[in-house]
């Protein structure tokens, strides 16, 4: 397979840079990455980065539209996988918006009793 084989193209996001580069390195055109290129609105979200940058293209792909995702993560190695939606997307699709609406916000010790560092 060949970069003009998918719609879209989703990498690993540390910086602003780096998707950038690694996508016009292996051949793949902004317009494939731009839909996914999320950095510049979240920051890094270190290992969750690209798969931010997956459910932001989820959100729109179409069926028969295709991805190319590649992954890295600081010594847990690289993924690379290829997705094809099908013509049961649209029933299956979710707002990752109207999920973040959902969340709840908690406070540092909160947080700390739910990792299971302090007791309270």
């Amino acid at each position: 397979m060949k970069p003009s084989d998918f719609t879209y193209a989703v990498f690993h996001m540390p910086n602003g840079s780096f998707p950038l580069k690694i996508a016009k390195s292996l051949g793949f055109t902004y317009e494939q990455l731009a839909l996914s290129y999320v950095v510049p609105y979240l920051g890094n979200s270190y290992s969750a980065s690209a798969l931010m940058g997956l459910v932001s293209v989820l959100e729109k792909i179409k069926p028969g539209e295709t991805i190319f995702f590649a992954s890295y993560g600081s010594g847990a190695g690289s993924d690379t996988l290829i997705f094809k939606a099908t013509k049961h997307i649209d029933a299956v699709r979710q707002s990752f918006k109207s999920e973040i609406k959902q969340k709840k916000y908690i406070n540092y010790a909160t947080y700390l009793r739910y990792m299971g560092s302090i007791l309270m």
